[in-house]
């Protein structure tokens, strides 16, 4: 359990580890840490989460879906190696899509990644559900893409969330004003701003526009890992075994068809 709930919980398994060590208690190691989690939790953590994506994709079923969605990626820069894209439902505040790419999937180009996760995210639930309007931050490909783009056409509402709509007005306000005779704007800039804010606020109070986060399901998962563990049979491999779906089945190269040897020789 305690390797469980220390995937479940989203802890680092290092510190943990060394918190214990601190407090001279037992814990269990690493290797053990993961197998647990290869072998137990990750397909049952998946199945749950499918499931209950299901759920909610179907009482949305027939109704007008307005989409919040931000990508992460692992790492800031260039070095990134994968993007997580979550998508919300604004009338509910329930995550409705989850959708993790590789750098490899995209010609090792990490700053494409969330372009393409968006575009997978938006296709998926384009099929899935009536999606009136996505909202997302000031990102100019994906803007691009909604405005002139292969999404164009779905008839889907782009709008920028409040903070950075904010923050680009106030950018091109503060451009404006560099040119001679525009100084006046400057002086204007922050009650603009103020304003645009004013406009943008529909919630009367912070229980309107906040949803607390539960983890009432929590109960349920560790009790469906459990059972996955009582029902093996079998206790864990001595050796960690390489899933399926370990992206370093994928190899160093991006997933890209070679040229066929007689193209090569025809040029040559």
């Amino acid at each position: 359990m305690l390797g469980t709930n220390i995937l479940l919980s989203g802890n680092n398994y290092s510190k943990i580890a060394l918190l214990f060590r601190f407090m001279n208690m037992g814990v269990v190691n690493a290797a053990t840490f993961y197998k647990i989690q290869d072998i137990y939790c990750v397909d049952t953590i998946l199945e749950f989460w499918h499931n209950k994506q299901s759920e909610v994709i179907q009482r949305f079923q027939g109704t007008d879906v307005v989409a919040l969605g931000d990508g992460r990626n692992d790492s800031p820069g260039h070095n990134a190696q994968y993007c997580s894209y979550s998508t919300m439902a604004d009338s509910t505040k329930e995550i409705i899509s989850v959708g993790t790419l590789d750098k490899r999937q995209t010609g090792r180009s990490s700053v494409i990644m969330e372009r393409e996760a968006f575009i997978q995210t938006v296709e998926k639930l384009h099929a899935e559900v009536k999606l009136v309007e996505f909202c997302t931050d000031a990102h100019v490909q994906i803007g691009a893409l909604m405005k002139r783009g292969k999404l164009k056409d779905y008839g889907i509402k782009h709008s920028l969330d409040m903070w950075h709509g904010a923050k680009n007005i106030a950018k091109k306000i503060a451009t404006a004003a560099q040119v001679k005779g525009n100084n006046i704007l400057l002086t204007w800039l922050k009650d603009i701003v103020n304003h645009f804010w004013w406009c943008c606020k529909k919630a009367v109070t912070a229980e309107q526009f906040l949803a607390p986060k539960t983890y009432s399901y929590i109960r349920d998962l560790q009790a469906e890992i459990v059972a996955k563990r009582l029902s093996s049979g079998v206790g864990m491999p001595e050796r960690r075994p390489q899933r399926p779906d370990d992206p370093r089945r994928l190899g160093p190269l991006p997933p890209i068809p070679h040229h066929p040897h007689k193209n090569l020789l025809r040029n040559n």
